[in-house]
């Protein structure tokens, strides 16, 4: 069983609310067995450079422009975008993402991280 990555912990609502609940009432009393049979991926973005923190400002009354009240910020931070897998034997390489997702990059993401990952972490393919 391949599964892709869920969005655990965030909001929805609707029919992807249901489905999400759905999904996890079938799973509910799956056994470590059938858990050990997933593998989970995802993608994530990560700020590589200063500046996508959000407005932070210490200071005391008084104080509103002092240059050690001040934080520059970068206005179009580098990120980089990463997917990767994980199953109960362990974690699957890394892909580092330069371009934007679309249908042709995931099937290669797919094919030569993903597939690549099912045989190291030893999940049959059905």
């Amino acid at each position: 069983v391949i599964v892709e990555g869920r969005n655990f912990g965030f909001t929805r609502s609707g029919v992807r609310r249901q489905i999400t609940i759905r999904w996890a009432e079938e799973k509910q009393n799956w056994s470590v067995a059938q858990w050990s049979k997933v593998l989970f991926s995802d993608e994530s973005n990560f700020c590589i450079s200063f500046g996508n923190q959000g407005p932070r400002v210490w200071r005391k009354n008084g104080e509103a422009h002092t240059a050690r009240c001040l934080k520059s910020s970068v206005k179009f931070p580098q990120s980089v975008l990463i997917w990767g897998a994980m199953s109960s034997a362990g974690v699957g390489p890394l892909c580092f993402i330069k371009s934007r997702v679309n249908a042709a990059v995931y099937q290669e993401i797919l094919e030569h991280f993903m597939l690549p990952s099912t045989d190291k972490l030893y999940i049959p393919m059905y």
